[in-house]
């Protein structure tokens, strides 16, 4: 049986990393990824008759952004495999061992994209293809003043 696991990233950012990386400098700016304000999720479907959700809960990455040209942005993100959360602790440990992710000889999960262009379609990764395909939008806060 195959089996298909999607993951859905929301990712927003904090402030730039590096405050000389300006508007005005040649250079993509750096961001940071705002696990206080980010989810890294899957959800699959179990037997037909369900779908279980989960998270991992422990992530971190960068973003390096450039604003007039997109195409020159790259995102790379790590996920601790033992953060795996579904609200079942016995699942938990079954998705942590060699059967699902061997989280103890593969702690981390990687990620560093290959090209970036404008989307306007949902994040998903399938465990199954050698692609992924992530969208993201960059909030501006405004102060009140």
């Amino acid at each position: 049986m195959r089996t298909t696991l999607r993951v859905l990233a929301a990712l927003l950012v904090a402030p730039p990393l590096d405050a000389r990386l300006d508007a005005q400098s040649d250079l993509p700016a750096r961001y940071g990824i705002d696990a206080a304000h980010s989810s890294v999720g899957f959800s699959i479907g179990f037997m037909g008759m369900s779908t279980v959700h989960g998270a991992f809960t422990s992530y971190d990455g960068t973003i390096l952004y450039d604003e007039r040209d997109p195409t020159r942005s790259s995102v790379s993100v790590a996920i601790d495999v033992a953060s795996i959360s579904t609200n079942s602790r016995d699942r938990d440990r079954h998705l942590r061992s060699p059967d699902f992710f061997d989280a103890a000889r593969y702690p981390r999960i990687t990620f560093r994209s290959t090209s970036v262009a404008r989307a306007r379609r949902a994040a998903s990764c399938c465990a199954a293809c050698s692609r992924c395909t992530a969208s993201a939008a960059r909030s501006r806060s405004r102060s009140s003043g």
